[in-house]
Parts: structure tokens; C-alpha cells; sequence
């Protein structure tokens, strides 16, 4: 397809520096014959935004198609994580994770196990959160989708532990205890066609240790438990995760001029997400 003398001096009277690419790009587009001149520039601008984000940008039969590295993505969606927050504690006995997603989520609660350990001996122990908060939570791009990192404070008394005395449970008579170094990690996988995995791979660090820095919980119990429950929480949220990848991509399409924005599309392959935006 070629362009007529008029659209050139219009394209050039925009007064716009394209780079070459972005120029072919545009020379390119099956749907360019359709854009006046200020589309032109707007797709122009579109392009070198895309790619000054880390993207690339492509041209199909009457379709843009952007992909970007889960990398880039990660880091797109970052500062919607920086608003976000995971907090343990426990009420009456029971425990509960309070998780939000992003600037704009609701604060979701859910009810997670308790941790009970009830060694040789005298003691039946029963380990709940007291008031945790999460510090950053950070998102990775990754071969197979996205890694969610998250670490907790380590200062002051992390985790209540109640002592069962005579059959009923004892507050203050055995000492609580300190998450040292807490940090959870889950492997969101991503499908094919662009979906969170809704059964992340977690793994859950850290040192329980008494006061006094007595070390007498095992480490690995307490682990695989709150793991558990960390399984739980983020399954239920992945939908609110997948929806911030999702919008920052639409972010990037709904700069093309002429997108048709019921059909964009998406797809996953080895680390790649490509965003398909269909032009009029």
C-alpha cells in the first residue's frame, strides 16, 4: 500500500519526528489509508510509547499486535502493588488474612488455619498472627508468567501463642514469638490464553523463634502451614491480579487510533505476552 503526495505533506505537516521504524510501521498498516492525518500522528506517538515502555509493535492484517515480556509487564503493574497489603492477625481465637489488590481494591478478609504444634511433653500450642503487616509487595516477570514476592516486619511480637492448661487455652502462658526474616513467594503461572493460574506455587521462609531468641518451633511446620493458607488467599485474588496485568496492557492498546476495544486479545507463550488490537 502507498500513500498519495497530500497524505505525505500531511503526515509531515504535523510536525512529529518519526522515528524510521515507527514510520514503516505506519507505511505498512493495512488500515493506514483510513487515518487522517491527525491518526497518523496519534499512532506514531501510540508506537513510541509502546516501545519506550520495553514493548515491541508489529503489523497484521488490519490488527496492531504489541508484545511485551512479562518482565516489562511486572513493571508496569508494580506501582498498583505498592498500594497494596497483606495483613495477619487473629480475633477470638481464629485467624485471618486481610488482603487488598491495588489502589482501587477492596480490602478482602479471609478466615485462615491456626497453627497447632503439640510436641512430646506438656504443651499443646496454638500459634495465630497478631497484628502483621506486610512491607513491599513486588511482582516478577518470569518464563512461565509472574512471581509474587512479599516480606513482613520483623519487629515487636508477630505471632500469639496460647498454651492449652486444663483443657481450656491459656493466654501469657508460654511465650509468643517472632517471624524472623518472613517472606512468601508464589509462582503465578500464566495459561495460554492469559489467565493466572488459580493454584499458585507457594513457599513460605522465615524463622520462628521464641523471645529471647529461643529456638524451639519448628521452622518448617509453621512454614508449610501459613503456606497453605497464603494458597488460599491468593487463589481467591488472582482474578484481581490478572485484572491489573490486563488493564495496564489496555492501557497501551487504547492508544492506537481506531482500536476496536470489545476485541482485543490477548495470548502467553515462553514469557511473551502479545496483545492483539483489531483497527477499523
Amino acid at each position: 500500500m502507498t500513500f498519495s503526495k497530500l497524505q505525505k505533506v500531511a503526515i509531515t505537516s504535523t510536525g512529529i519526528c518519526l522515528g524510521l521504524s515507527a514510520g514503516l510501521d505506519l507505511l505498512n498498516a493495512p488500515s493506514a489509508h483510513a487515518l487522517s492525518s491527525q491518526q497518523l500522528s496519534q499512532a506514531a506517538n501510540a508506537i513510541q510509547y509502546i516501545r519506550g515502555k520495553g514493548c515491541r509493535v508489529t503489523t497484521e492484517n488490519s490488527a496492531f499486535k504489541i508484545i511485551c515480556s512479562t518482565k516489562v509487564v511486572a513493571n508496569m503493574v508494580q506501582p498498583e502493588l505498592d498500594a497494596s497489603q497483606i495483613k495477619l492477625y487473629n480475633s477470638r481465637g481464629k485467624s485471618y488474612a486481610r488482603f487488598k489488590v491495588g489502589r482501587n481494591g477492596n480490602q478482602q478478609t479471609t478466615r485462615i488455619s491456626n497453627v497447632y504444634y503439640n510436641p512430646r511433653g506438656p504443651l499443646n500450642l496454638k500459634i495465630m498472627p497478631d497484628n502483621v503487616n506486610s512491607r513491599k509487595i513486588q511482582m516478577r516477570g518470569t518464563r512461565n508468567g509472574f512471581q509474587f514476592i512479599t516480606s513482613f516486619e520483623s519487629s515487636g511480637t508477630e505471632f500469639e501463642v496460647q498454651d492449652k492448661y486444663f483443657g481450656n487455652w491459656c493466654d501469657r502462658c508460654f511465650p509468643d514469638v517472632h517471624w524472623n526474616q518472613g517472606k512468601i513467594t508464589a509462582n503465578l503461572q500464566l495459561t495460554p490464553n492469559m489467565r493466572l493460574s488459580s493454584n499458585p506455587q507457594i513457599a513460605v521462609n522465615g524463622q520462628w523463634m521464641l523471645r529471647g531468641n529461643l529456638d524451639v518451633i519448628p521452622d518448617q511446620r509453621v512454614n508449610t502451614s501459613l503456606s497453605n493458607s497464603m494458597s488460599t488467599l491468593l487463589s481467591q485474588n488472582a482474578g484481581r491480579v490478572n485484572s491489573l496485568v490486563t488493564g495496564q496492557l489496555n492501557n497501551l492498546a487504547r492508544r492506537l487510533p481506531n482500536n476496536i476495544r470489545n476485541n482485543i486479545s490477548y495470548s502467553f507463550s515462553n514469557g511473551n505476552i502479545s496483545v492483539r488490537v483489531p483497527v477499523r
